[in-house]
Parts: C-alpha cells; sequence; structure tokens
C-alpha cells in the first residue's frame, strides 16, 4: 500500500523506511533552501512511485538511497546518491530530463528508461535540456529500452 507525502514535507531532512510512497502532484516543493530525502535501507526498499515525470522542484536537493518509477524531472541544482531511476513502465518517458540546471552525481546511478516511442524525444535515458549539465561524481548507469539514446542533448544554435 501507498503511503502519500504531500506539502508536509517541512523539515531538513526526511528520513524514508522502506515501502511505496506517493507525492501529491507528483512534485517534490517547498520554500527551503535545501532538502534531503535519505532512505534507511538499499534503494529497491524505498521506492517513490509518481504518474508523471516527478519534478523536483527544490534547490539543492539531495536524494539518497532510494527508487524513483515513472522518470524524474530536475528543474533546480539536485544531487542523486545511490539512486535508481526506472521509467520502463511508461514507452515515452524520458528517465532523468535535466532542464536548464546542474545535476550532480554520486556513488551509483543507475537509469533505466522507457522504450523508444514514436519520436527521438521519448525513451531516452537522460536528457539534457538547453542549459543542464550533469557532474558524474560516480558511476552513471544508463539503460535504454530500444533505439533510442542514452543521452539525448538538447540542439543548439550555431553561430556561423
Amino acid at each position: 500500500m501507498s503511503q502519500a507525502i504531500t506539502a508536509a514535507i517541512n523539515g531538513d531532512v526526511l528520513e524514508v523506511h522502506p515501502g511505496v510512497y506517493t507525492f501529491a502532484n507528483d512534485t517534490i516543493q517547498s520554500d527551503m533552501v535545501s532538502l534531503t530525502i535519505r532512505g534507511a535501507g538499499p534503494p529497491e526498499a524505498i521506492v517513490f512511485s509518481a504518474v508523471q515525470p516527478l519534478q523536483l522542484l527544490v534547490e539543492n536537493v539531495l536524494l539518497q538511497n532510494v527508487t524513483f518509477m515513472g522518470g524524474v524531472e530536475v528543474r533546480k541544482n539536485a544531487t542523486l546518491d545511490n539512486v535508481v531511476v526506472n521509467s520502463t513502465a511508461h514507452d515515452d518517458r524520458v528517465g532523468i530530463h535535466v532542464i536548464a540546471t546542474t545535476l550532480t552525481t554520486q556513488s551509483t546511478v543507475t537509469v533505466f528508461s522507457g522504450t523508444a516511442g514514436d519520436s527521438q524525444l521519448t525513451g531516452n535515458a537522460m536528457q539534457l535540456g538547453l542549459g543542464g549539465h550533469v557532474v558524474a561524481n560516480g558511476p552513471l548507469v544508463l539503460h535504454t529500452q530500444g533505439s533510442n539514446h542514452h543521452i539525448l542533448f538538447a540542439a543548439r544554435n550555431r553561430v556561423p
């Protein structure tokens, strides 16, 4: 049975025990400067389930020892440490989409993407939007189902 986590996230550190959790509106957002979600166990024991890609709207969020089902959108600076992101249940889902910010990885981060879908924009393990950066301080393991990309980079305008 899922346990709902809502806007009641109001501490600096949220310790999460094994189980399956959902988020209200599929977002993690807060007025805080930083937020840590630390799983008390291996990543596969702590599962966050989201119908849509989970939007990380907290500045300087640290996610540690957890699994995210359904994909993740990184919209503020975020660090993933010993995290699994799995969007294979969704044919057109990008595993991690980094949007105009920086994603930092520690320890091992493993991403499983959905299948290819109808567009090259879908089904990628990781997608970097304009201004999106990844700093990998540990192994970053990307698995792509189908024929799409491990990493899709945003198109850049070329200056002649």
